[in-house]
């Protein structure tokens, strides 16, 4: 060992896992484990990690900072989610329609119109129109159906 610059990988695992333990001694052995398992091998000529899948392993730092990111998205878009219903709190208006109102009722797309013997891109969007008969509820009404 004499002739070796540095030292050996096990040298460099016990160094790593007493440090670990001094700053905290509640902490688990799968820190260890997760240490020793990404510290690089002499012999293998990387680490146990590398060798076994192919890639490196991810540390707990870029987990922090792939986890910052996350964090820093999500708050960009909550900030979007309350800019677009600002916008579209102020640009709507309320409807409400009297008895012997006019309207035009919106017809499922998925069913399509089939008294009008069309279906697809060229179906009406909205038939009518129908007169209200009665309201019903806050948002509900009764028309006139032929």
């Amino acid at each position: 060992m004499a002739g070796r610059k540095g030292k050996s990988s096990h040298g460099r695992y016990v160094e790593s896992v007493r440090s670990h333990l001094r700053h905290q001694p509640g902490s688990r052995p799968s820190v260890c484990e997760f240490s020793y398992n990404n510290g690089r091998q002499a012999g293998l000529g990387m680490a146990p990690f590398e060798a076994l899948y192919g890639r490196k392993c991810r540390t707990p730092r870029c987990g922090m900072k792939s986890e910052k990111k996350r964090w820093r998205s999500r708050a960009r878009l909550k900030e979007a989610q309350s800019r677009r219903r600002v916008m579209r709190m102020a640009r709507r208006r309320e409807l409400s329609f009297e008895e012997g109102d006019s309207v035009y009722p919106k017809v499922s797309p998925i069913r399509g119109t089939k008294r009008f013997q069309v279906r697809g891109k060229l179906a009406p969007r909205y038939v009518g129109p129908y007169k209200i008969v009665r309201r019903i509820g806050k948002v509900a009404y009764k028309p006139e159906l032929p």
